[in-house]
């Protein structure tokens, strides 16, 4: 069975929370092969590289940082489909289990 992905298509805005909370916003292309993720209260932005859909509705990536200060690099990012237009994130560190970060994020953009 072939599992599509490209739910995650299209423009997404939300916010996450670690500690404190920060704005984040997500593009998605598929087609392309093009995901960015950007920090605008934080100023950093990041490249996402695909991992795994292991599941329908689940995808990880790999996180790679453009900009911004105080980031980590190279983290597990999973974003869940709650519906159409709403999912959840979920980010760790490389290799291991403790969550760092997580966030809602609502699609704006096809």
């Amino acid at each position: 069975m072939t599992i599509s992905y490209n739910w995650i298509d299209g423009i997404w805005i939300g916010t996450g929370s670690s500690g404190y909370n920060w704005d984040i916003r997500l593009e998605a292309d598929t087609s392309q092969n093009r995901y960015t993720l950007e920090y605008p209260s934080l100023d950093g932005k990041s490249q996402l590289i695909f991992l795994d859909s292991h599941k329908q509705g689940e995808i990880t990536f790999r996180e790679k940082m453009l900009n911004g200060l105080n980031f980590s690099n190279n983290d597990i990012i999973i974003f869940n489909m709650v519906h159409n237009n709403k999912l959840t994130f979920s980010a760790y560190h490389q290799g291991e289990t403790n969550c760092i970060g997580s966030g809602v994020l609502t699609k704006i953009i096809e």
